[in-house]
Protein backbone atom coordinates (compact mmCIF):
# COMPACT_ATOMS: atom_id res chain seq x y z
CA UNK A 1 0.00 0.00 0.00
CA UNK A 2 2.78 2.46 0.81
CA UNK A 3 4.03 1.78 -2.93
CA UNK A 4 0.81 2.53 -4.12
CA UNK A 5 0.27 5.84 -2.52
CA UNK A 6 4.16 6.63 -3.70
CA UNK A 7 3.01 6.46 -6.75
CA UNK A 8 -0.34 8.28 -6.73
CA UNK A 9 2.07 11.41 -5.03
CA UNK A 10 4.27 10.99 -7.87
CA UNK A 11 1.40 11.24 -10.60
CA UNK A 12 -0.32 13.70 -9.13
CA UNK A 13 2.78 15.77 -8.93
CA UNK A 14 3.29 15.61 -12.50
CA UNK A 15 0.12 16.49 -13.48
CA UNK A 16 0.43 19.51 -11.51
CA UNK A 17 3.85 20.49 -12.84
CA UNK A 18 2.32 20.49 -16.16
CA UNK A 19 0.48 22.82 -15.66
CA UNK A 20 3.23 25.49 -14.41
CA UNK A 21 5.75 27.43 -16.45
CA UNK A 22 8.13 27.60 -13.67
CA UNK A 23 9.49 24.77 -12.56
CA UNK A 24 11.57 23.72 -8.99
CA UNK A 25 14.05 21.36 -8.87
CA UNK A 26 11.69 18.32 -7.79
CA UNK A 27 9.74 18.73 -10.80
CA UNK A 28 12.27 19.09 -13.08
CA UNK A 29 13.61 15.67 -11.95
CA UNK A 30 9.91 13.95 -12.42
CA UNK A 31 10.06 15.85 -15.89
CA UNK A 32 13.24 14.84 -16.75
CA UNK A 33 13.76 11.09 -15.43
CA UNK A 34 17.53 12.99 -13.97
CA UNK A 35 18.38 12.55 -10.41
CA UNK A 36 18.04 15.46 -8.16
CA UNK A 37 22.14 15.06 -7.47
CA UNK A 38 23.07 15.10 -10.91
CA UNK A 39 20.67 18.25 -11.62
CA UNK A 40 22.82 20.13 -9.21
CA UNK A 41 25.74 19.16 -10.95
CA UNK A 42 24.20 20.22 -14.59
CA UNK A 43 23.44 24.07 -12.93
CA UNK A 44 27.21 23.88 -11.00
CA UNK A 45 28.69 23.26 -14.45
CA UNK A 46 26.19 25.80 -15.97
CA UNK A 47 25.50 22.32 -18.90
CA UNK A 48 21.24 23.39 -17.50
CA UNK A 49 19.22 26.66 -18.32
CA UNK A 50 18.44 27.59 -14.73
CA UNK A 51 17.65 30.83 -12.71
CA UNK A 52 18.76 31.14 -8.89
CA UNK A 53 16.84 33.50 -6.25
CA UNK A 54 18.57 33.30 -3.20
CA UNK A 55 19.03 29.50 -2.26
CA UNK A 56 16.58 28.38 -4.68
CA UNK A 57 16.39 26.88 -8.07
CA UNK A 58 13.89 27.68 -10.94
CA UNK A 59 13.64 26.32 -14.46
CA UNK A 60 11.68 27.30 -17.13
CA UNK A 61 9.91 24.16 -18.67
CA UNK A 62 10.22 25.62 -22.56
CA UNK A 63 14.04 25.86 -21.80
CA UNK A 64 14.25 22.71 -20.44
CA UNK A 65 12.47 20.90 -22.76
CA UNK A 66 14.60 22.52 -25.83
CA UNK A 67 17.47 21.43 -23.66
CA UNK A 68 16.45 17.87 -23.42
CA UNK A 69 15.93 18.18 -27.56
CA UNK A 70 19.19 19.88 -27.81
CA UNK A 71 21.28 16.85 -28.94
CA UNK A 72 19.00 14.30 -30.87
CA UNK A 73 20.98 11.03 -31.67
CA UNK A 74 20.27 10.13 -35.57
CA UNK A 75 18.91 6.90 -36.53
CA UNK A 76 21.16 4.83 -39.04
CA UNK A 77 18.32 5.13 -41.41
CA UNK A 78 18.68 8.72 -41.04
CA UNK A 79 22.74 8.57 -41.01
CA UNK A 80 22.49 6.86 -44.04
CA UNK A 81 20.01 9.27 -46.13
CA UNK A 82 22.81 11.99 -45.04
CA UNK A 83 25.38 9.92 -46.45
CA UNK A 84 23.61 9.38 -49.65
CA UNK A 85 22.54 12.83 -50.65
CA UNK A 86 26.18 14.11 -49.66
CA UNK A 87 27.86 11.57 -52.10
CA UNK A 88 24.85 12.28 -54.78
CA UNK A 89 25.32 15.97 -54.15
CA UNK A 90 29.20 15.31 -55.01
CA UNK A 91 28.64 13.30 -57.81
CA UNK A 92 29.37 10.14 -56.39
CA UNK A 93 32.55 10.54 -55.76
CA UNK A 94 35.53 10.16 -53.39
Amino acid sequence: MVEFEKKLKRIEKLILSTQKNLLTIDEVCILTGISKSHIYKLTMRQEIPHYKQSKHLYFEREQIESWLKSNPVKSITQIEDDASEYLSMRGGKR
